[in-house]
């Protein structure tokens, strides 16, 4: 009896611990699950950004810089940063990069990029004959290496990231006016005020090296000609601070109305002096001041386009961008990148 009594008492406490044990091993895996980066990052973009969950993973983006909006597949491309500096080319580009998880929310990557300048100019065959006459290659391959450490999670309860990365120039687009390289220190942070809504802010410090270019012909611009120092000095920003505000609103889970404020900037560099005539009149050129100095932005610029996340890994982004300053359709360009981790 007493042998009955004790197996029992045994079965007992068996049927009792097991749904306990099963029960920590649950609440463990639970914790783990919240703990997640995806349940710490929702945003579309910003998870995106963050890379693939595996340990090593492929990531790039695809990109198409056009011209204005009144001739998007056009041949030059405006500066709506600085509509009376030097105008840029429409480029198709690639970017390919390597990516290592340290844990899940900090990683290191690199890569770089392959561009091809005005990718759809049998479309206008009349192309301005300087675009081809310097050194500049349809197809560059700009192995500008680059390096980044990044950090993708909730920091006070809110989705934030942190990042710190290089570059080296070494084709001859990036090295324009004698640019060499930078270390750039970006954070991002994001609020929910509403259920739909997203207000977030990036900032960014950059600091970048260049070539001395005190004499004329010393530096390029970025079609390889030769420029004289007053040009390449004017377009040479030593130390960049930013400020930049962006708002969201989720149509459906996956698309989003998205805008971007590129209004609060300021570099350390030399100050253009206009004396005599005004800047923007025909022949005016200006000389700089000897020392470097703080200035804002020439002008406000802000993006609008639609996100569209195809799925956790894809992110694409229509837009187009703008001098808020001078709101005309041949200010305003055209642009769409593809951003993908493998």
């Amino acid at each position: 009896m007493s042998k009955i009594l004790l197996g029992l008492i045994l079965a007992l406490s068996v049927v009792q611990y097991t749904p306990l044990a099963s029960a920590k091993k649950y609440s463990k895996k639970s914790k783990k699950k919240k703990k997640g980066i995806d349940n710490e990052i929702t945003n579309a973009r910003m998870r995106q950004a963050s890379g693939s969950k595996n340990k090593w993973s492929f990531s790039g983006g695809l990109g198409y810089s056009g011209s204005n909006i009144t001739n998007p597949f056009g041949a030059e491309r405006i500066n709506i940063y600085d509509p009376l500096g030097a105008t840029g080319s429409t480029a198709l580009s690639v970017s390919v990069g390597v990516r290592y998880r340290i844990n899940p929310n900090l990683s290191l990557s690199s890569g770089t990029n392959i561009s091809y300048y005005r990718p759809l100019r049998f479309l206008h065959e009349s192309i301005d004959r300087s675009f081809s006459s310097y050194k500049l290659d349809e197809f560059n391959f700009n192995f500008n290496p680059n390096a980044t450490l990044s950090y993708y999670g909730k920091v006070l309860n809110k989705q934030q990231s942190f990042s710190l990365s290089s570059d080296l120039a070494t084709s001859t687009s990036n090295k324009a006016n004698g640019y060499r390289g930078s270390i750039n220190f970006n954070h991002s942070v994001i609020f929910n005020p509403f259920k739909k809504a997203s207000l977030g802010f990036y900032t960014g410090i950059e600091k970048n090296f260049y070539k001395d270019c005190k004499k004329d012909n010393d530096c390029q611009n970025y079609l390889g000609a030769d420029i004289d120092s007053v040009t390449a000095l004017s377009q040479q920003s030593f130390l960049a601070v930013s400020i930049i505000p962006f708002f969201e609103y989720a149509i459906t889970p996956k698309y989003s109305f998205r805008t971007v404020f590129n209004w609060f900037a300021a570099s350390l560099r030399k100050k253009r002096i206009y004396e005599g005539c005004k800047q923007g009149d025909e022949g005016c050129l200006p000389t700089l001041s000897e020392k470097n100095k703080w200035q804002a932005s020439i002008t406000k610029s802000q993006s609008v386009g639609l996100g569209i996340a195809y799925s956790r890994d894809i992110y694409i982004y229509p837009n187009f961008q703008f001098n808020i300053k001078e709101i005309k359709p041949k200010l305003t360009v055209a642009a769409v990148s593809v951003s993908f981790s493998l």
